[in-house]
């Protein structure tokens, strides 16, 4: 899955008056990487498994189940940047990471892509 990651999104900001290797934050610095996408994924994945009453087991393979069950559905490109909807997952099919490109589908870039939190885990089956 991919999170956002972009410090300059301003999603993510650290306030404090000095933070090493960093310097004084009190008005807020912008924070981004896996400092910002390892929360993210983190609340989504409690948020899900809180829901299904901490009954689903290891949530990475419903995370897989879903996308195989939506990988047929209709795509239809949306958004900025430009995505392919598959049920609740939101496929980024332009960029790059500086290693790889995103494609359509599964790529080393977004992996399985974003989702949208609130569908996939109506999605589940319970």
């Amino acid at each position: 899955m991919a999170m956002a990651a972009d410090a300059f999104s301003g999603a993510y900001n650290v306030y404090a008056p000095n933070i090493p290797g960093v310097g004084d934050c009190s008005a807020g610095c912008a924070i981004g990487g896996t400092s910002e996408a390892s929360p993210l994924a983190t609340g989504s994945y409690a948020r899900i498994l809180s829901s299904h009453a901490n009954g689903l087991g290891n949530l990475t393979i419903w995370l897989y189940i879903e996308y195989a069950h939506h990988a047929n559905d209709a795509m239809t490109p949306a958004g900025t940047p430009p995505t392919q909807q598959w049920g609740a997952y939101h496929d980024i099919v332009t960029g790059a990471n500086g290693a790889y490109t995103a494609l359509p589908g599964f790529d080393y870039t977004t992996g399985v892509s974003t989702f949208d939190i609130a569908l996939l885990d109506a999605q589940i089956r319970r």
